[in-house]
């Protein structure tokens, strides 16, 4: 995250306000994670006035990697992966040839996501997680073929015959001869 600033605005007693003052946070120097800002006052008669201000800092990209399987029997597998940040990872966005696909949200660490792809050919994945700052990991590939056509035995008649009888027999690994 770049720089914030805080703008502080001293009410006195009477109710006015005094002038405004401007306090710049370089939260890159920051640890990623809560930190808290305390603003303390005090006037020329040892009155003190004290604000705490919560925040989290995250100044870093979230890291992603992805398992994909490279052949799947139908339109419809499981990929995993794990993504990472110092804070939190917002969410992780899957696409399938270069459209949005599916988007896991706010996935802890290890992540599942059904994903949808056409049979007959190979698609490529591109998966990239963003965290609450807006950043964005690299992002992650995979190569995905789907074949969900069974395979199919045709006997074609010869001119010639090598045996008596060829019986096939449903299930075999291979041709009996009679």
């Amino acid at each position: 995250a770049e720089s914030g600033s805080v703008l502080a605005i001293v009410e006195r007693e009477d109710g006015k306000r005094g002038e405004p003052a401007r306090y710049v946070v370089d939260t890159q120097r920051l640890t990623d994670g809560a930190n808290d800002l305390v603003l303390r006052i005090s006037d020329g008669y040892g009155h003190e006035a004290q604000h705490t201000i919560a925040f989290t800092v995250d100044n870093h990209a979230p890291t992603l990697s992805i398992t994909a399987p490279t052949l799947v029997l139908g339109a419809m597998f499981e990929l995993s992966g794990t993504a990472t940040d110092a804070v939190d990872v917002d969410e992780v966005r899957i696409e399938v040839d270069g459209v949005p696909d599916v988007v896991v949200d706010r996935p802890s660490g290890n992540f599942v996501a059904n994903v949808a792809i056409p049979c007959g050919r190979t698609v490529s994945l591109t998966a990239i997680a963003r965290d609450r700052a807006g950043h964005r990991s690299a992002p992650a590939h995979a190569k995905v073929s789907c074949d969900a056509t069974a395979p199919m035995l045709v006997l074609i008649p010869s001119s010639f015959v090598q045996e008596e009888h060829v019986t096939v027999r449903k299930n075999a690994e291979h041709l009996a001869y009679d």
